[in-house]
């Protein structure tokens, strides 16, 4: 089905690819992911704007460029660099929701997904949506366009191992007051 999506979408442009086999390698790069049709349009739509001068024919060096150098990270990061200070908290905080605790993707309904955040968040939600960093599933689940994202995306990697890290030090704390307390530390005054 990928590659019909593909094969139409150049034939519709008049366009080509310069190796036969770069069709291929587009597809197997994006069928892997649970939600490869975004993954696709994105590839495509960058590849269609770096295209040979003729502007009719996809590169494969051009795709081996997007592909090494993580151009949906690289994309992500562009875009939550046009974000404000409080949007990215938000992005964030939408992120954390997304991602659970053993960094495993996690689809969530938006109605779950914003619910008790500040109203800036459903506005936040939309833009990450609309520049397809999220994708709205069939059944109304939204979630990260590539589980990827969780490796490469500079700011998600660096948020979860802030997450991490506060998830560790709230841990040692809850151990520390529970061995204070089985010593007796409530009740004797010390």
């Amino acid at each position: 089905a990928l590659s019909t999506i593909f094969s139409r979408t150049l034939a519709s442009a008049g366009a080509t690819c310069d190796d036969p086999t770069l069709e291929q390698s587009l597809v197997d790069a994006v069928a892997l992911q649970t939600t490869p049709l975004p993954l696709l349009e994105f590839a495509l739509t960058l590849l269609w704007s770096k295209r040979d001068p003729s502007g009719l024919q996809l590169r494969r060096a051009d795709f081996e460029a997007i592909e090494g150098a993580g151009a949906l990270a690289q994309y992500a990061r562009a875009v939550t660099a046009t974000l404000s200070d409080e949007h990215k908290l938000r992005a964030r905080d939408l992120l954390f929701r997304l991602v659970g605790q053993d960094d495993a993707a996690r689809p969530l309904p938006r109605d779950t997904l914003v619910r008790g955040m500040p109203d800036s968040t459903g506005q936040v939600l939309d833009r990450l949506l609309q520049t397809r960093l999220l994708v709205l599933r069939t059944g109304g689940l939204i979630e990260l366009a590539s589980g990827a994202l969780i490796q490469r995306w500079p700011e998600i990697v660096q948020w979860l191992g802030e997450r991490r890290s506060d998830t560790a030090f709230v841990a040692e704390v809850n151990a520390a007051a529970a061995s204070w307390q089985n010593e007796g530390g409530a009740t004797s005054g010390t």
